[in-house]
């Protein structure tokens, strides 16, 4: 008893030495575990101090080392939440040693199904995370988001901030080397959020790289945004080299030389390019300095260095450290992602050389995957262009040393032939001199007729300005009358100030086709109870918003004179078709009958009872709950004359809980061609797309969701292949979303 009690607390006194130790004493720590591992005859404590080593990562090999010991000892006595743990550092230990498909396999056949079964929610939000960022690196896309979503939303359901802070980061790499900067942004603008809620400054620094890292890949980013983002991580490597965090100094003074390098090569100023420089020099200074602390190489080649030796036209030593890199990965294979980016340094470093040919050879080497493939591409067209114009530049230069040889001969010959000619040409200019004279007195008479023509074709234009000028004053007046009607339609549907009071945060995108439009929105407070309608009309500009203001006026009559805890959702669509078609006269049923009307969805929320009461014309409601989404259908009739208008609408019933979300929206959003990435073909956006997208964004902010809404609408409306050819509008678009 006396020797397990002592154990235990030699361990923690390790433990909690770790934290703190420089890395010269945590190999004295990590001996002083592994002799305390080796003590204890408790499994359970064996598998606790091996936890500990393995949670630390000393390095690859000594984690995985203690790793399978761990999984050894926890398959023995049956621990299954300790055998996922070791699990899970071996398949870690695999990722980070290139490893991908063994960690994969070993997390999805085993590390992942034992941690569902037992619950492990912890190692499972890691293990997903890990398979991400697997999926990520073996297939260079964002087919690991969906794991970096299960794990999220893991760490979520336990609050486990600061893995979310991790997972929202990683998830931000994928889409930051694919290009779609903005999607990143959105997930380290979350991570700033959650480091602000725990106000951790190792997570503001890690959170910092991110932002870094991002703007390293935007072209478009400002010297100045460079600079900003600059000094705050140079506080933020203070910082992680205060509490040993040396990998991190390591990976944030990387992304720093990036980034200058971006500013070098965006100056032509001599004095701010040196200070660049010797910024530069100074974080290569903390890369080498700190990977020679940690003892091992943190990336298998420094191409931070490699950015600056060429950005600088330090052009020797950029050479000397191309080969020095290429030696380094000669036995990695040729599918390996570093060694395309060895590739591209060369492809670089010959463009900045001018060697156009070795360019395009290196470009031509990259490319192993198809993504690289296609990034480098049009690089090479450009160079098989550059490299064509030096070899017509060297043919022109032999043709001009010839020209030049034979020119002297040809003046010889030239001025012997000029007496001649002279000659040859006073006798030709007497017969052309009496030529002119007889085409000048036709051309007069030309200029006469066209003289008379250009008064009939002036008073012509005359009129047609006068006509146009009247078209253009009787357009203007339209246009003029069609956006004070939008101001009236505007003013009839709630404001924003009526929407929070009533619902607080919301969504509306709402974007007419022709100034005035066919869909509207209606919401209302009586009592307990919340209403809120999402219409579309028939048609859409003046006939849509004309059936739109009367829809607005029915439902306030309606809804006024009438007691909600009695009247069904489905009665008051049978009160609305019956007034709307005696106000068209629709109640006379012949050819003549206007067949106008509108769909819409009725949502009548009672907030004592948790319980929604709706009802709809053709129009669907979307929930979603907790990243589940599920679809209410509605009764398939207009409002208005149909074959089926002598039918009820039917009313249903469903529960609500706080945070549920939900959606209704016109099918102008899901009708909407565009074109798909597939063959470039022309499709509708369909409600299939619009649900599986409510699905991603449904936790984040309202005014964060309509930006993401509104840009993949116009995305899909854009060719892919021409980012000048959009597909036009097709109709009103409106979709509006609440949050119990």
């Amino acid at each position: 008893m006396r020797r397990g009690i002592y154990i235990l607390i030699i361990a923690v006194l390790a433990f909690s030495g770790i934290v703190v130790a420089q890395p010269e004493e945590r190999l004295q720590v990590l001996d002083s575990l592994s002799k305390v591992a080796d003590a204890t005859q408790r499994t359970d404590q064996k598998l606790q101090v091996l936890d500990r080593i393995c949670e630390e990562n000393f390095q690859i090999d000594t984690t995985m080392k203690y790793a399978e010991a761990m999984l050894q000892i926890a398959q023995r006595s049956m621990d299954k939440p300790m055998t996922v743990r070791a699990m899970r550092y071996i398949a870690d230990c695999y990722y980070n040693n290139s490893e991908y498909e063994r960690a994969m396999d070993l997390l999805t056949n085993e590390a992942i199904p034992m941690a569902l079964e037992e619950k492990c929610w912890l190692d499972l939000g890691i293990s997903y995370a890990i398979f991400g960022n697997c999926i990520s690196f073996t297939k260079k896309g964002t087919n690991g988001n969906q794991w970096f979503d299960k794990a999220i939303e893991i760490f979520r359901s336990i609050h486990n901030v600061e893995r979310m802070i991790w997972a929202f980061n990683l998830k931000s790499t994928t889409y930051i080397e694919n290009g779609l900067l903005d999607y990143a942004q959105t997930y380290i603008d979350s991570s700033m959020k959650y480091a602000d809620e725990i106000k951790n400054d190792f997570w503001y620094a890690d959170t910092h790289y991110y932002q870094a890292y991002l703007l390293s890949y935007d072209d478009e980013s400002t010297v100045a945004a460079r600079n900003k983002i600059i000094d705050i991580c140079q506080k933020d490597i203070e910082y992680l080299k205060s509490v040993y965090k040396y990998e991190d100094v390591i990976w944030n003074s990387g992304v720093m030389v990036d980034l200058l390098v971006m500013n070098i090569q965006a100056t032509d100023d001599n004095n701010e390019k040196q200070q660049y420089i010797e910024r530069c020099k100074h974080f290569l200074r903390e890369y080498d300095k700190y990977e020679e602390e940690i003892g091992y190489n943190i990336e298998p080649i420094n191409k931070h260095k490699l950015k600056f030796l060429i950005a600088s036209e330090q052009y020797p030593e950029a050479l000397e450290a191309l080969k020095e890199a290429r030696a380094a990965l000669q036995d990695v294979g040729k599918d390996n992602f570093l060694l395309d980016e060895v590739y591209e340094a060369y492809r670089w470093y010959y463009e900045e050389t001018d060697d156009y040919k070795m360019a395009l050879a290196y470009a031509d080497s990259s490319g192993s995957s198809s993504e690289v493939e296609l990034a480098v591409g049009d690089t090479k067209k450009d160079y098989q262009g550059q490299l064509e114009r030096q070899e017509v530049k060297f043919e022109a230069d032999m043709r001009t040393q010839k020209i030049i040889m034979w020119t002297v001969v040809g003046v010889l010959v030239l001025l012997m032939i000029f007496a001649g000619y002279v000659v040859r040409t006073s006798l030709q200019r007497r017969e052309m001199n009496r030529k002119l004279a007889s085409q000048n007195e036709e051309l007069q008479q030309q200029r006469e007729e066209l003289h008379a023509q250009n008064e009939a074709l002036n008073e012509k234009n005359e009129c047609i300005e006068k006509q146009n000028k009247e078209i253009e004053e009787f357009n203007e007046q339209m246009r003029s009358s069609l956006r004070y009607a939008k101001r009236i339609q505007i003013a009839a549907m709630p404001s924003p100030d009526n929407m929070k009071s009533i619902f607080g945060d919301f969504l509306c995108m709402f974007r007419p086709f022709n100034i005035v439009s066919g869909d509207y929105m209606w919401a209302s407070q009586k009592g307990k109870h919340k209403l809120l309608v999402v219409a579309d009309c028939t048609g859409h500009g003046v006939p849509g918003a004309l059936l739109s203001i009367l829809g607005i006026s029915l439902l306030n009559e309606i809804v006024a004179t009438n007691d909600l805890d009695t009247i069904q959702p489905g009665e008051i669509l049978n009160l609305m078709r019956a007034a709307l078609k005696k106000t068209l006269r629709q109640e006379v049923k012949s050819e003549e009958v206007q067949k106008d009307g509108m769909d819409l969805a009725l949502m009548v929320f009672d907030m004592e009872a948790m319980k929604l009461r709706y009802a709809g014309a053709y129009r669907p409601i979307v929930r979603v709950r907790k990243g589940e989404v599920e679809t209410f259908d509605t009764s398939k009739m207009p409002i208005g004359s149909h074959i089926k208008d002598q039918n009820s609408f039917d009313s249903f019933e469903t529960d609500i809980q706080a945070e549920d979300c939900f959606y209704a929206f016109s099918d102008g959003i899901t009708d909407q061609f565009g074109y798909r990435d597939e063959d470039n073909k022309v499709s509708k956006f369909t409600p299939k797309r619009l649900r599986a997208l409510l699905a991603e964004i449904y936790y984040m902010p309202f005014d964060k969701q309509q930006m993401i809404i509104e840009k993949t609408i116009d995305n899909w409306k854009t060719s892919k292949e021409d980012k000048e050819i959009v597909y036009p509008q097709t109709d009103d678009n409106l979709i509006v979303g609440i949050r119990i």
